[in-house]
């Protein structure tokens, strides 16, 4: 494993990212109930696709090196850190990307301590507002990605936060769930992970 420390959304965070399988596509890689072993549908082989393409090119699709738009979430992400750190109390150090190796990786929203991270979500006031709610919809949102962050890093317990500043309670500004790390859940992601990079894999080899 190997933690990187550039700003993300920098050009060397979007190179580091190329040809790998991140975060967000931890989620949409796991197969749904209909599915079997090493089959994929089209949104995840799309997935396969672009990894294989930029394996093949060196490009991150999408990158723009530095143009990319500011939507709100990535502009209310440190606001989100203060807010998180003052509820908690806990110190988040923030890095640009975790390696876990030549085909996987993650970019956390922090560190905390030795043995946990942090993923921070600034959705629509309407989603925020359901999560507050229904904290399991948060989870279930985005549990996969937190996995993987516990998959990459090693960590025993990941921080999902929740945060809208628009909300003129600040009562109802954050949502905070927190995912304990469970080894089978570790395996079962691990495998879905591995059947994607042996498809791409056939991929780039039936190119050659």
């Amino acid at each position: 494993m190997i933690i990187h420390t550039m700003p993300q959304r920098s050009e060397e965070w979007f190179a580091v990212k190329c040809g790998k399988f991140t975060g967000t596509d931890f989620g949409k890689l796991m197969p749904t109930p209909k599915q079997g072993p090493e089959d994929f549908n089209a949104t995840q082989m799309a997935i396969i696709y672009r990894v294989a393409a930029e394996r093949l090119t060196g490009l991150k699709k999408g990158s723009d090196w530095g143009s990319a738009p500011k939507d709100f979430g990535v502009e209310t992400e440190d606001e989100a850190r203060v807010s998180f750190m003052l509820e908690t109390g806990l110190d988040v150090h923030e890095v640009g990307f975790v390696e876990f190796n030549e085909w996987i990786g993650c970019s956390p929203d922090g560190l905390i301590g030795d043995d946990e991270g942090l993923e921070i979500k600034c959705p629509n006031s309407d989603t925020h507002l359901r999560y507050l709610n229904r904290p399991e919809d948060l989870l279930d949102d985005y549990r996969d990605q937190c996995v993987g962050g516990l998959l990459c890093t090693g960590r025993k317990r990941w921080h999902l936060y929740s945060y809208d500043p628009r909300f003129e309670s600040e009562r109802m500004r954050s949502v905070h769930v927190i995912i304990e790390r469970d080894e089978a859940e570790m395996c079962l992601l691990g495998n879905r992970l591995n059947e994607a990079i042996d498809k791409v894999e056939e991929i780039i080899n039936a190119r050659d």
